[in-house]
């Protein structure tokens, strides 16, 4: 019988331990949930918020920084620890923040790429030769053959090489829904992929593809539209 009362003994101690271990449990738990947690690395919003962080620190494109942000949700599912809709939850509450940085994000004021003056302007227009466009979607740039061509913003070379009419073409990804265009290049100096900033060299103004002399035919396109860049340039 004592023996019994022993057992007994140990039986209702383990219970009351795990009682008082749950009730730590909640506690900790209430006051995990109700602290501000955006810049906590123990929580899981703040993990990812801090993922942003230091990719930020290495690049500004916000594609590599969701891809950072992708391996890491792997990662913590993998650990599991966490309840996956807790994870998905937190991970896409950091997307949102990239997403709206990205949408409000201005860029910087565009430049001149080759400091030249307006030969043809924007919109109707007569045609130079009867094989060109009488409604002009960029400007013309007074520029030299040979002479160097400039990023008017920074960005990222989304494309570079030969497009019809437009002869060697180098395309640049500013963010924002914005992107410059430079046409008629004798030469280029970029790659796709390439990170380029304001002022860099790009290439070389020429008049290669649809062209009657050597000048820079240049575009600024918003959300895939073509504007008059002289909105733009300062």
């Amino acid at each position: 019988m004592k023996q019994e009362i022993v057992s007994l003994k140990k039986v209702v101690k383990a219970f009351l331990d795990k009682i008082n271990s749950m009730w730590y449990k909640i506690a900790i738990d209430t006051e995990f949930w109700n602290k501000d947690k955006s810049n906590d690395p123990k929580t899981l919003e703040g993990l990812f918020m801090g993922v942003i962080t230091d990719s930020k620190k290495r690049t500004d494109d916000i594609e590599k920084i969701k891809t950072n942000l992708s391996q890491e949700k792997r990662k913590v599912i993998e650990e599991g620890k966490y309840p996956k809709e807790d994870i998905e939850k937190a991970y896409n509450t950091a997307i949102d923040s990239l997403e709206d940085k990205k949408e409000t994000k201005e860029p910087e004021n565009f430049i001149n790429p080759v400091g030249g003056k307006v030969t043809s302007p924007f919109g109707p227009r007569n045609k130079p030769r009867p094989d060109a466009s009488s409604n002009h979607k960029g400007v013309d740039l007074q520029a030299s053959s040979g002479q160097s061509v400039k990023a008017s913003a920074s960005g990222t070379v989304s494309f570079a090489g030969e497009q019809g009419g437009y002869g060697n073409i180098v395309i640049i990804d500013h963010g924002s829904g914005l992107e410059t265009a430079y046409a008629h290049l004798s030469s280029i100096s970029v790659k796709k992929g390439d990170e380029v900033s304001q002022g860099d060299t790009i290439g070389a103004a020429g008049q290669t593809g649809t062209a009657t002399g050597p000048h820079l035919h240049f575009e600024v396109r918003k959300n895939n539209t073509k504007v008059d860049p002289m909105d733009y340039i300062t």
